[in-house]
């Protein structure tokens, strides 16, 4: 036994001595002596560092290999007493002392084997010493004593294997030595420590899915579900623990079915001790995922159990208890009956906590429930939801960011949580995301961002250069050109508050401010009346070229004085913002702007706008799919492009360029 410290034994001298001791000795009495006094020394965490330095970790090791066992003993805790330095655990493996400490275990010597496990337990937390251990048959040796006869520290031996089971291949190494048997055997052992620590490594196991499989089939259920009803909450807590990380398949999900460990698990979400409440609601998130299993919770008091626990001290209970609410988001019948019962809104409440994992799950389910319109709705009536949302996309956790870019985009499939989101910067957000984070989170961030952008067809066409045909132009709809290098989109307001400068004007299409254009769209609306889709193009190409100051020959655009007009309009208006119905002399993106608000107001469908570079933009109609509602049949010409089409409003307006030619070349681009 180590006895207390002596305050001489901190003297450096002593210290140099005792390891030399050590090093060069060889009379077993002084080196067994010897290693006790370091033993003692090494109970001082100032000291570990030293005796290292000195090279006592390696004489220690080189002792392990002693023919006398007191000698073992002795050095084994001494290093036992150095390991929670972390610089001594590699000092360990580079002396090549893991393999002696392994052949320890097959010691006649109970305290042999203690100290030499409580070394490997150390250790073994060293992800680098834990493979080294797996590499010299690790598992085999442990799983071997395990079997010994009257062995008395099985369940420090179990801890080790634990940490060896972080690598697959030490997983597969403990199948192929049939090491699920013995973990299963002694699940059923007299120690309950024992007991637990064999759940524990079960927990471990089953990252691999065969072993799941071969659990369930070898018997575990029935051991755990015994092993549930312990008194002792570290048994039945790891129990839970074991019943949920082995039953992630389905098989193994409808073997639990069978069994009455559904009842006990809910029982024990009102146990007192955090543990416990903590593994059961773990284990029912998991079983959950089955729909046979979520069915039987129906009337039952879980959701309400799981809804009390969110505001549980412990992380890890409150991170279960979301996956729990969760799992129901995967039935349509079920996720609604939750949705009415208040759960979107007491999740969302989760998010202003500050742990990292309950943030991920807690976007992650809401994420869910907002996969359908209810959830959509149910977080349009919770007030700072959507900022939250927002907010937590600037979050330094990338998993974060991740989650609520999922969130966000699901819960902005709705219109007035897209307007929130774009009032509450998500685009400014996601943009930033997308160019900071790696590969995988452009593709996260870009998702959420077309979702939101749906709803935003100002900063879409500001983002993007392009709207489609579903992307219509409303009232209130303004262009403010090409966002260039800034990640800043100013709303419509903002822009009217700008004194007059000399950057491009915003141009507003507001049919309810702007008399003029509303004047054309009805007279427009009145004229192709009776006309064919493909008429219809074509009077709305001359109209809107007549009324934003005719065709311009190719050779006459650089004299085209529109820039002159536009700045007279803004002095004239003294604003930035001008109507577009005001605008008498426009080119291309001005003419393009305002055919594609018609078109989306007479219904002419597909029409695309594309702005380009050096003021050109342009719309393209395919002819192959054209509608227009209430229009005779289309009769078709050899002038009628077979597919899509850039429509002329600046050259010869009404005339249809095919994609693909040189003259639909010509206009998109200055030659």
């Amino acid at each position: 036994m180590v006895g207390e410290m002596h305050q001489d034994m901190k003297r450096r001298d002593l210290l140099q001595m005792l390891i030399q001791i050590v090093s060069k000795e060889d009379a077993v009495e002084i080196q067994d002596e010897a290693a006790i006094a370091i033993a003692n020394v090494a109970k001082d965490f100032g000291n570990k560092a030293d005796i290292r330095k000195a090279g006592g970790v390696r004489a220690l090791v080189k002792l392990l290999e002693s023919p006398d066992p007191d000698v073992k003993r002795s050095s084994a805790l001494a290093l036992s007493h150095l390991l929670n330095d972390f610089s001594n655990r590699s000092e360990v493996r580079s002396a090549n002392g893991l393999r002696p400490l392994l052949d320890m275990l097959s010691s006649d010597y109970p305290e042999v084997q203690e100290n030499a496990l409580n070394s490997l337990l150390q250790c073994t937390e060293d992800h680098l010493n834990a493979r080294e251990v797996h590499k010299l048959g690790g598992v085999r040796k442990i799983l071997d004593y395990t079997a010994m006869p009257q062995v008395e520290h099985i369940s420090l031996a179990l801890l080790v294997l634990c940490n060896l089971l972080d690598e697959q291949d030490a997983i597969l190494a403990l199948m192929e030595a049939q090491g699920l048997q013995t973990l299963v055997k002694l699940v059923n052992h007299d120690d309950s420590k024992v007991r637990q620590s064999s759940c524990t490594a079960i927990v471990k196991s089953c990252k691999n899915l065969d072993a799941q499989h071969t659990l369930r089939e070898i018997g575990l259920l029935s051991a755990l579900g015994t092993n549930l009803q312990s008194s002792d909450i570290l048994v039945s807590s790891s129990a839970a623990a074991a019943l949920g990380a082995s039953s992630k398949n389905e098989k193994t999900q409808n073997e639990v079915l069978k069994l009455a460990v559904i009842e006990t698990l809910l029982k024990q979400l009102g146990h007192e001790q955090n543990v416990v409440r903590r593994e059961a609601m773990g284990a029912l998130a998991v079983l959950c995922s089955n729909s046979k299993i979520r069915l039987k919770f129906k009337g039952l008091d879980a959701v309400n159990v799981a809804l009390k626990l969110l505001g549980d001290d412990d992380v890890q209970t409150v991170v279960n208890s979301i996956d729990f609410l969760a799992s129901f988001a995967d039935d349509v019948t079920l996720k609604n009956d939750l949705i009415k019962q208040g759960v979107v809104g007491s999740i969302v409440q989760c998010l202003d906590k500050s742990d990292p994992n309950i943030l991920i799950t807690g976007l992650t389910a809401t994420g869910r429930f907002a996969l359908e319109s209810e959830g959509q709705q149910a977080i349009s009536k919770l007030p700072k939801a959507v900022s939250r949302f927002v907010e937590l996309l600037s979050h330094p956790n990338p998993l974060v960011c991740k989650a609520s870019a999922y969130c966000l985009g699901n819960a902005s499939q709705y219109q007035p949580n897209a307007v929130t989101a774009c009032g509450s910067g998500a685009i400014e957000q996601l943009l930033n995301l997308s160019a900071h984070l790696g590969k995988n989170s452009i593709n996260f961030a870009g998702e959420a961002l077309q979702k939101v952008l749906k709803y935003d067809v100002p900063v879409k066409y500001r983002l993007q250069d392009r709207l489609d045909s579903d992307n219509q132009i409303a009232d209130g709809f303004y262009d403010m050109g090409h966002r260039g290098t800034t990640n800043t989109f100013p709303n419509l307001p903002e822009l009217q508050k700008l004194p007059v400068d000399n950057r491009r004007e915003v141009i507003l299409v507001d049919s309810k401010e702007d008399p003029a254009f509303l004047e054309l769209v009805n007279s427009i609306t009145q004229s192709i009346q009776g006309s064919s889709a493909i008429e219809a193009v074509q009077k709305i190409a001359l109209r809107v070229a007549d009324v934003m100051g005719g065709p311009v020959a190719p050779e006459q655009l650089a004299d085209f004085q529109f820039k002159f007009k536009i700045t007279e309009l803004k002095v004239k208006l003294q604003s930035n913002v001008i109507p577009i119905g005001s605008i008498e002399v426009g080119t291309f993106y001005h003419r393009a702007l305002l055919f594609k608000a018609i078109c989306d107001r007479v219904a002419i469908s597909p029409c695309t706008l594309i702005r380009g570079d050096y003021n050109r933009a342009w719309n393209i109609i395919d002819f192959k799919r054209i509608s227009l509602p209430g229009s005779p049949e289309t009769k078709w010409s050899p002038d009628v492009p077979p597919g899509p089409a850039i429509v002329d409003l600046m050259f010869e307006p009404g005339s249809l360029l095919p994609t693909d030619s040189q003259k639909a070349d010509a206009y998109r681009r200055i030659e």
